[in-house]
């Protein structure tokens, strides 16, 4: 597959869900570290599922809180202004693709390391002294949002690297190369 061929691919998937507004205004509102406080916690009010999931996560034991958290601003007090934006974001990204498996692909599988990328990448970054980027978190969760779109717009191609990664106990990235005739990167990985 030549890369103009992988180019008109991208170009007619029209149906790629997009995050929803609200999501897509945070991320904006989350590289301006001069937006208010009071102008997030109520773009995330304004959205009742959000504010929900959002209530629910950052009253979950990994952030430690030490009673109830009920109102957004309460939670950007307490974990920062960065990370309840880029949960926010997260969130909203997890909202928009089926959680369980569907095609024979597992998104709650996906889901759940995307999640522990992220986690994992912000736990990471706050112990690095100096400053870190606000989206580490949204970047880390997001990372692998490319086979999302190979499941979606190129099924049989991608079930047939799955299939390959497996049956020849090769990583996938080699597999997803030779699947596509070599157009995918080959950061130095050699087949087996």
């Amino acid at each position: 597959m030549t890369k103009e061929a992988l180019k008109a691919i991208v170009d007619e998937a029209e149906d790629f869900p997009m995050l929803p507004p609200t999501a897509t205004q945070i991320a904006r509102l989350t590289t301006d570290l001069s937006a208010p406080v009071k102008e997030i916690a109520n773009k995330i009010e304004s959205d009742n599922r959000l504010l929900g999931r959002m209530l629910t996560m950052v009253n979950a034991p990994f952030y430690g809180v030490s009673g109830p958290i009920t109102r957004i601003a309460d939670a950007i007090s307490l974990l920062g202004y960065r990370k309840v934006c880029n949960l926010a974001v997260g969130i909203s990204a997890l909202g928009i693709f089926p959680a369980k498996k569907e095609h024979g692909f597992d998104y709650g599988r996906f889901w759940q390391h995307s999640i522990l990328a992220g986690v994992s990448a912000g736990v990471i970054a706050s112990r690095i002294p100096g400053d870190q980027p606000a989206d580490v978190f949204s970047s880390a969760l997001l990372q692998d949002v490319g086979i999302l779109f190979l499941v979606r717009h190129q099924p049989l191609e991608y079930g047939t690297a799955l299939g390959i990664s497996k049956g020849q106990n090769i990583p996938l990235v080699v597999a997803e190369r030779d699947s596509w005739g070599g157009i995918m990167p080959n950061w130095g990985l050699r087949s087996v």
